[in-house]
């Protein structure tokens, strides 16, 4: 699992980082503050519970691993034309 995460943490950075150097200075802003929102929604979704033991913390893990390739995924379709101006 540590492998995929990074994998797919990696790919997120670097799509992000491209996506922000086609952007103008009002687009960059709005993408740091999705960015900092989608954030803190894959901590509270992916939270573990407390009491879940073992089984909890690998689901909150999966669940991170998932919706970090998830917003990679976006931000590679807005690097495609679907979204970012050229």
């Amino acid at each position: 699992m540590d492998s995929e995460y990074d994998f797919q943490d990696a790919r997120l950075n670097k799509a992000y980082k491209q996506v922000l150097e086609k952007l103008d200075q009002a687009g960059r802003s709005k993408l740091r503050a999705e960015e900092r929102a989608w954030i803190g929604h894959r901590e509270a979704h992916c939270k573990a519970d407390p009491d879940g033991g073992q089984a909890a913390e690998l689901l909150s893990y999966d669940c991170s691993v998932h919706e970090t390739a998830k917003q990679a995924a976006h931000l590679e379709n807005l690097l495609r034309g679907e979204g970012v101006k050229r």
